[in-house]
């Protein structure tokens, strides 16, 4: 965890989020054995201190129909290494946090591969075997909705059958 905090390179370049002053930006994941390590920034541009009451990581599977129905899946980090509790005014801090490689809906596990061209392309080629909430068997890529969601995208499947 400390290589990975001392290598200060901004990897993920579209995946933040900015609110009252307060950036949180993902700078990159490595996946090392059953781990996934988010090298994470936290800006306060405000005079003010920011205190950290608690960091939640979660999964969130957004299906939108007449109704919204939303499942959303909570991780602790198994390790957080430089994890501060309090961002002083006008100061950046970095962490890193170690997570249990996880399943994503659909109960598919992505490879090392398709994690990182998720993160760097926003997309990743098709995936085979994913699982219908119906039990059936069905092929997709994944990609980034507009807020950042992972999401399903049959668009590659429609050309291939199309013939393009």
């Amino acid at each position: 965890m400390k290589s990975i905090y001392r290598s200060d390179k901004r990897k993920i370049r579209h995946i933040g989020y900015k609110c009252f002053g307060i950036e949180l930006l993902l700078k990159s994941i490595y996946a090392c054995n059953d781990f996934l390590y988010f090298h994470i920034q936290i800006k306060n541009a405000s005079q003010t201190p920011f205190d950290i009451d608690f960091i939640r990581i979660k999964i969130a599977d957004k299906k939108t129909a007449k109704r919204t129905a939303i499942q959303e899946q909570l991780i602790q980090p198994v390790r957080a290494y430089r994890y501060n509790i309090r961002i002083a005014g006008k100061k950046t801090e970095r962490m890193v946090f170690a997570l249990q490689k996880f399943t994503i809906p659909g109960e598919k596990q992505l490879s090392d591969r398709e994690i990182t061209d998720l993160l760097t392309k926003g997309k990743t080629g098709i995936i085979k075997g994913f699982k219908s909430k119906a039990g059936k068997i069905f092929d997709a890529a994944l990609k980034f909705d507009e807020n950042y969601k992972i999401v399903f995208d049959f668009t590659e499947n429609k050309d291939i059958k199309r013939g393009k």
